[in-house]
């Protein structure tokens, strides 16, 4: 692949490789003008989003579940499939099955204390 035809301010020549089939690397070829448009706003909206900090309250697994459907919904928003994205995704839903696990375990074990606590006191029995 060849380098970029392109220039700097500074005199120097840019080292990054040419796009294929052309002069000039991404950042300098006129045609993808638009692209890089679109590739600045989406990394200046990535950059907001990620620069604050929300406070989260995590008590239950029901709660855990709530947060990861959130992230998992903004991922498949703004990632392009790709390996990276279905990677992510195969985590974050194994996260949720094991969260909804954890959950339904402690509903039982909940289930199964309310049934001795009743035999105990005399109800159940």
């Amino acid at each position: 692949m060849a380098q970029c035809t392109a220039q700097a301010q500074s005199g120097r020549r840019c080292r990054a490789q040419a796009m294929t089939g052309a002069r000039y690397c991404f950042w300098h070829n006129p045609e993808t003008q638009a692209a890089r448009a679109q590739a600045r706003k989406k990394g200046g909206f990535n950059r907001r989003r990620m620069a604050g900090s929300v406070a989260v309250s995590i008590e239950t697994p029901a709660d855990v579940v709530a947060i990861l459907a959130d992230e998992l919904g903004a991922l498949l928003g703004r990632v392009e499939a790709g390996a990276t994205r279905a990677r992510a995704v195969g985590a974050l839903c194994s996260v949720v099955l094991k969260a909804l696990e954890v959950g339904d375990i402690e509903a039982r074990i909940a289930a199964l204390e309310a049934i001795q606590c009743q035999g105990v006191n005399g109800y159940g029995r």
